[in-house]
């Protein structure tokens, strides 16, 4: 896994070289999709990360229980914080994703619209 980061990175440095140069039409769209590709993978790559970081606790304690007794003060904490992980995503997606963004924007905005109080009318 580590050598295919490595390869993106190495990749996206070569890009920053590519930018300055003038494309034809053909080399543009690789150039397009290739940092598209970059993109989603540095995004992936961070799901991961927070993924690992937020189950980590969890598995220690689970692993820990299986050797020893383990207090409930030290079961609720890496409880709570896997629990984190699903509520990080959307997080990590509104902030790497621009269409993602958009579209979350405009949900919001229909539902604060079609939650709004009209006063009612007195016939």
């Amino acid at each position: 896994m580590c050598l295919c980061y490595y390869k993106i990175v190495n990749r996206a440095t070569k890009l920053r070289y590519v930018q300055r140069k003038v494309l034809d039409i053909e080399e543009a769209t690789k150039h397009h999709s290739l940092r598209t590709e970059v993109k989603l993978s540095s995004m992936c790559f961070i799901m991961v990360f927070f993924y690992t970081t937020v189950w980590s606790p969890y598995a220690f304690v689970s692993l820990w229980s299986v050797y020893d007794d383990v207090p409930v003060w030290a079961t609720t904490l890496p409880t709570m914080f896997a629990k984190l992980a699903s509520t990080l995503n959307p997080y990590i997606y509104v902030i790497g994703n621009p269409d993602f963004r958009k579209s979350v924007s405009s949900v919001m905005r229909t539902v604060r619209n079609d939650n709004t109080v009209h006063p009612r009318r007195e016939e």
